[in-house]
Order: structure tokens, then sequence, then C-alpha cells
């Protein structure tokens, strides 16, 4: 009786491979190129070379999207709610429900933080101070929450200053006291931190693209509610 003989040749294990992953060439970038373009272009321009990060916003902290080629923006979109646990590169966490991801895959540019030495508009830049902002704005305001505001290219702008927690306690009171004052009356509270000695850095900047569909600020809606009308806020806001 013959012996069986395994005449099967083994077979060798394909090589790995792994896709090279192109590093991301910078870009000059500005908000107005930004706004202009959707969540699928500014990945592509930056070679899909991207991260979902938690970034700070007022007392808040929200997820946006920073492309390796302009690192310095971190642009906002609306985002999803699938269930189960982050997979692709536009899934995060949801912070409130273990079950669930985000998904930040909507095109449309809703918000823009602004951070390093980027220029933001009309000689305006983040990592100036407030007194050389407002020699070019003089219309530069603090109001509460650690920002001042101004109107930058035709968007209204949150410049988030670099306060200690004692200074900021100080003028969000003072803050405070003027809004009880400002009741029944068309005047807008805010401060001035020339006043006070105080002269912080913009630490990063904020702005809105859309809000809730519209082509205009957050900022926008919040300031027209205390007149109810926008015309007379920005009347009183530019002066």
């Amino acid at each position: 009786m013959t012996a069986a003989v395994n005449t099967t040749e083994a077979v060798e294990s394909a090589p790995e491979v792994t896709e090279e992953k192109k590093e991301a060439q910078p870009v000059d970038m500005t908000p107005e190129k930004l706004f202009s373009m959707t969540n699928s272009q500014l990945r592509e321009l930056s070679n899909n070379d991207f991260e979902v990060v938690l970034e700070p916003y007022s007392a808040n902290l929200v997820y946006g999207i920073r492309c390796n080629a302009f690192p310095n923006y971190v642009y906002i979109v609306d985002h999803r709610y699938e269930e189960g646990q982050p997979e692709g590169p536009l899934d995060t966490y949801d912070r409130w429900n273990g079950d669930q991801k985000l998904v930040l895959d909507s095109e449309e540019v809703r918000e823009l933080i602004v951070q390093g030495n980027e220029e933001l508009g009309e000689g305006i830049s983040v990592g100036m101070t407030y007194s050389q902002i407002k020699d070019i704005h003089s219309n530069l305001m603090y109001y509460s929450d650690g920002f001042a505001y101004t109107t930058i290219n035709g968007k209204i702008w949150g410049l988030y200053l670099d306060l200690t927690d004692d200074e900021k306690k100080m003028l969000d009171e003072d803050f405070s006291r003027l809004q009880e004052e400002s009741i029944g009356t068309t005047n807008l509270p805010k401060l001035d931190l020339t006043e006070y000695g105080l002269d912080p850095v913009c630490k990063y900047a904020h702005t809105f693209n859309t809000y809730n569909g519209l082509r205009e600020g957050l900022y926008d809606g919040v300031f027209s509610d205390i007149y109810n009308k926008y015309d007379k806020y920005r009347d009183t806001f530019d002066q």
C-alpha cells in the first residue's frame, strides 16, 4: 500500500501592503477662502490629513475638524448621531451617550475657530493685544465670558481674551450690573478694558458662517434679540 503523498505546494502569504499616507503640504488659508469651500473640499486640500478635535468655545466644548495643511483653523459642521462606537475618520464619541457616536460629515461649514497668529482681516490677527486691535477698530468692546466683539470683513467675530479668572469675574460682575441698568433702554451693555488698565492677548477667535440655515452669525441673532431689530443693533454696535 502506497502512502498518500501531499502534493499541495505551500502557499506563501502575500506581502502586506500598507498605504502610504501623504502628509499635507502647508496651504495658505483665510477665513473667506475656508467659508467658500465644503467639508470634503477642505479635507481633500489637506490630502485627507485631518483629525476631529475637541475645541473650547466660551463655556462649551465643541467638536471640529483640523486639517494639517492649515492647522490653525478648526472648522465646525453639523453632526449627526449613529449607534455604535467611532470607526471612521469623521466619527467621534458622543460625550453624553456612550452608545452613540457623532459623525461630522455635513458639507457646509457652520462655524470657524482661528488660533495661532493667523490674520482675521483688516489688519487684525489672533495674538494681538486688546489695545492693538482697538487701535484698528475703535468699536472693540468687551461683553462677557471672556469675549470682545468687532466686525471684520462683514462678519462679527468673538475674540477670546486671555484673562485671569479674577479679571473675568470682576468684568462679568460689572457687565451684569450694566445689563440690569440697561433694562427698558436701547443701551447695549459693554465694557472698555482700557478703563480697567487691562490689555490681554487674543487667544483665539470665533465666528459663524451660518446659523439655523441663515447666512448670519449667532452673534447677530443674540444682539438683535436685545433690540428686536438687527439694523438697530448694528447701528449701535458700530458706534
